[in-house]
């Protein structure tokens, strides 16, 4: 499985963070807590939605390929599900700052 995370928007990181994981590259304990993350996220029936609302939002975009399946979302703070939160929390903790190149 492999996940590529983007964040952006909102304050104090105007570039954002991203990270690109592969299940295959990660070790045993990341790999596994990815895939339950991702399984217990149900990406399959999210859908993306951002809020015309949130004008300085964090926004999310997670690509998610694995299992015959391709997921791609886009949503933002006022639209990330209660259910993808422990996923994206992960995924900023492996994330890097963007850099402007």
């Amino acid at each position: 499985m492999i996940v590529r995370f983007e964040q952006s928007g909102g304050w104090g990181n105007p570039l954002g963070q991203v990270c690109e994981l592969d299940t295959d590259k990660l070790g045993a304990a990341d790999a596994r807590t990815l895939r339950e993350l991702v399984q217990r996220a149900n990406v399959s029936k999210t859908r993306s939605a951002r809020s015309g609302a949130a004008r300085d939002a964090t926004i999310y975009r997670l690509h998610i390929e694995g299992e015959g399946a391709t997921v791609d979302l886009e949503l933002d703070d006022s639209t990330l599900p209660e259910s993808l939160e422990p996923l994206v929390e992960f995924l900023r903790r492996h994330a890097r700052p963007r850099t402007g190149k």
